[in-house]
């Protein structure tokens, strides 16, 4: 499985729900390669680092590309060999497409918020037409029990914006936490749903 994890803006729990997504694939030790291709921030890196900093190992099977490794043409191994997750920085366009074109499917991160929901259709059709074979929008840091929780998904499909029915709550001491750590089944959380769901068109 290939997935490449975007946003269209920044604090919308890209780098985390990539890290995650990765982590969970590289569990039952399937080789699974997680591309930091933010070459702003690097977040992704900075995780990785500190975890090893702070004595953590992570998944013998995981590793990580650095922003600075970045391929241009990108190139990436076949399905059936390994899985990669991408983290793209928001704003760099060249990089998503690069990588959206090569991928099994796209995920495109945004919080509830009117204006995120409002500017996130554009960014989906903007992926589509790299060929991406499958993109969807994964909202982030929903307060469970709200109107957004249970209304904004459904907006979304409504307006032909392709949405996870899975949503990422905003939990401080689960996920913000988490930052910097090799995930754990408790911190990783909802994020199993995630994968499962993803999994599941490709699968089909």
């Amino acid at each position: 499985m290939r997935i490449t994890i975007g946003a269209h803006k920044g604090g919308v729990g890209k780098t985390t729900s990539a890290v995650m997504l990765a982590w969970l694939l590289a569990r039952d030790g399937t080789p699974t390669i997680l591309i930091d291709a933010d070459s702003r921030s690097g977040s992704a890196t900075t995780w990785w680092d500190l975890a090893i900093k702070h004595g953590e190992t992570w998944p013998e099977k995981m590793t990580l590309q650095r922003p600075d490794e970045w391929r241009d043409p990108l190139t990436l191994p076949p399905p059936e060999l390994s899985h990669v997750v991408v983290d793209v920085g928001p704003g760099d366009l060249g990089r998503l497409h690069a990588a959206a074109a090569l991928s099994d499917l796209a995920v495109m991160c945004t919080s509830p918020l009117p204006l995120d929901v409002a500017t996130v259709g554009a960014a989906v059709a903007d992926i589509e037409r790299t060929g991406c074979p499958l993109v969807g929008v994964l909202l982030t840091q929903v307060h469970g029990g709200t109107v957004e929780a249970r209304e904004v998904p459904g907006e979304l499909r409504e307006d032909d914006v392709p949405a996870l029915d899975t949503v990422v709550p905003w939990s401080v001491p689960r996920y913000g936490r988490a930052a910097g750590t090799v995930p754990t089944d408790y911190s990783a959380g909802v994020y199993a749903a995630v994968l499962a769901e993803l999994q599941t068109p490709v699968e089909a």
